[in-house]
């Protein structure tokens, strides 16, 4: 019969190769869902720069809007009103 202290060091090994195979089983699965998510976008020329914005559209041209027109006020040598946004 082998030595008990070979045999249980072997089913330490083997239990790290399981456990090592289970986190190798996920990370494999989380990337697997990543290529998903990017394959699922839109194709993009590599030499342009995408942006993408989680606000709403129109809430965005609001606030775009409010910049440009305190902008236009400053150059303009005016002080910026209470409802600018961007005051």
């Amino acid at each position: 019969m082998k030595n008990p202290q070979s045999l249980q060091r072997l089913r330490d090994r083997v239990q790290e190769a399981v456990d090592e195979l289970a986190r190798l089983r996920q990370e494999n699965a989380a990337l697997y869902e990543r290529i998903e998510e990017l394959e699922a976008r839109p194709a993009v020329d590599p030499d342009l720069t995408l942006l993408t914005f989680d606000e709403d559209p129109a809430s965005l041209r609001r606030k775009v809007e409010g910049f440009i027109a305190s902008i236009d006020a400053y150059l303009a040598g005016e002080q910026p009103t209470e409802s600018d946004p961007a005051a």
